[in-house]
Parts: structure tokens; sequence; C-alpha cells
């Protein structure tokens, strides 16, 4: 199977051209190092270029509740299992980021509305580069999905010498390997793993509305772990805006 070159992904700047997700057609990662945006304020200093991938939001029944699975997808392959059921998918992009809540590395999975705010005020010549100043990325559940995320620009200054020390220690090759797109088995199989820990799910919530006493007792039953190419990235905290 050849690969499309013509599906971008890695390094990128923020001149990339945004234009719209296609919508015709996993890596692992630690949840240590990934930033969560929390309702309200969260203050952080970008320390790398946006590193870009695909992914697709899944959802194994639509009246499931919640946003969905994310799975990476795997077109620069040639082919992907959900492209091929018409699930849409969209570009998002890795970041380095400094948390202020924490001064720590952190990793943040940009979307698109966030990453066309921070693209804005990097062309804007009275803000220009976004290493330059921190950014308040501020979260609004009620807002809708227009108004989900606000990035507001923090007073330019430089970093301090322990945002220096952090930012030397950063390993970019780490970011390039979590938006490597997987190949089309490793999707199967990643959806394999979502229908297996759903089922379980069912089987569990169903054994605790049993009016057998036992079952009342027992615990639900778990997920099965999930093992080379079925790695639980995580539920969708937040909606998918164009």
């Amino acid at each position: 199977m050849s690969e499309n070159k013509s599906e971008s992904f890695g390094l990128v700047t923020w001149d990339i051209e945004l234009g719209n997700n296609n919508n015709n057609k996993a890596t692992r990662r630690s949840k240590d190092d990934f930033i969560y945006l929390q309702p309200g304020n969260n203050i952080v200093r970008i320390v790398t270029k946006p590193y870009q991938y695909w992914s697709h939001k899944y959802k194994e029944n639509e009246n499931d509740p919640g946003f969905g699975d994310k799975v990476m997808c795997s077109s620069y392959h040639g082919s992907c299992p959900l492209c091929d059921q018409k699930v849409r998918r969209s570009r998002r992009w890795f970041i380095g980021v400094i948390d202020r809540k924490t001064q720590s590395y952190k990793v943040l999975d940009m979307s698109r509305s966030i990453c066309q705010d921070v693209q804005k005020l990097s062309r804007d010549e009275e803000w220009g580069d976004p290493g330059n100043y921190d950014i308040d990325i501020v979260v609004d559940r009620d807002a809708g999905p227009q108004g989900y995320y606000t990035v507001i620009p923090k007073p330019p200054k430089p970093l301090s010498q322990e945002d220096v020390e952090t930012k030397q220690g950063i390993d970019l090759g780490e970011l390039e390997r979590k938006c490597t797109p997987p190949t089309p088995e490793q999707v199967q199989s990643r959806l394999d793993f979502i229908a297996k820990r759903n089922a379980a799910r069912r089987d569990g919530k169903g054994a605790k509305n049993t009016n057998n006493k036992e079952a009342k007792t027992s615990q639900p039953t778990m997920s099965p772990a999930p093992t080379a190419g079925e790695e639980d990235s995580g539920q969708y905290d937040f909606p998918v805006v164009n």
C-alpha cells in the first residue's frame, strides 16, 4: 500500500492554510503529559510550533452520550476504515506549552478554533509570534460550540530562567511521534477495542440494575486492557467545531 503524500502531518507553521475540514474522508499518549482545559481560565505559554494530524470523532452508536472517542485517521497510508464509513474527520494540532498552573511542560491537543485564534494573533503586527506572550484559553461550556473557547493574549514578557530550562528539555521528536498516522490495521484494532469496551460497560450497567443480590454487590465489568494498536487515548471532552 503506498503512502498518500498529500496527507499532511507533523511540524507546520502558524501560516498554514486552515481551509475547511475534510468531512469525506493512535498513537500512545500519556495522561500525565497532556493539559486538560478546565472551565474558566487556562493560562499557558506556547513553546513549540504546531504539529498537525488528522483525527475522527467516533461514536459506535450516535445515540450514545458524550462527544465520542478519538480515533486518528490512517488515510496517509492509502485507506482508513472510518473514512470508508464516511465518518467525518478533522485536522488537529499537538503543541507544546508551559502550563502556568503547574509551571510544567504539557502537550495541548489543539482544536481548529483555538489554532485559528492563535494564528490571528501571530499575524497581528501588535502581537506577532505567540511564543512571546502567555495566552489565556477561556473555556465557557454554556456558550455553545462557537464560543466554547476564547483565546486572550497577555502582555508580552520574556521567558523566565525556569521557562528557558523547561523549553530546552522538550523532546520535539515526541510531538512528531504523537501525530504520526496509524496504519489502517491499527485503526481497526482501535475500533475493535472500543467495541469490546462499550460491550463491557453495557454488561456492567446491566449487572448493576438486576435484582440479583450477588450482581448488586459485584463490581461493574472493567474494560479490557489495551494492547499494541489499541491504546485508549480517551474521549473528547470538548465539542468538535468546524
